[in-house]
């Protein structure tokens, strides 16, 4: 990957705000993928790319929300 510009940060915060998850999605994927799943994976995204590193969350929090989530939506 180049030089980190922000602008990548930019596109997905907007994304994330207007709720485009179409946007940041792969478009080989052609729309085949579970949109609730998006959300939370976006959601996670989102938190990590706060300007303050006290409000992002660290890798177990991501971790557990993540298996959590996983866990109730596939009953495991």
């Amino acid at each position: 990957m180049g030089h980190y510009d922000g602008c990548g940060k930019a596109f997905a915060l907007t994304s994330f705000e207007k709720k485009k998850f179409d946007d940041l999605v792969d478009k080989r994927l052609e729309k085949n993928f579970d949109s609730k799943e998006m959300a939370r994976m976006v959601s996670c995204a989102a938190k990590c790319l706060r300007l303050s590193y006290e409000e992002r969350p660290r890798m177990s929090q991501l971790l557990s929300f993540n298996v959590q989530n996983h866990q109730n939506v596939y009953g495991i």
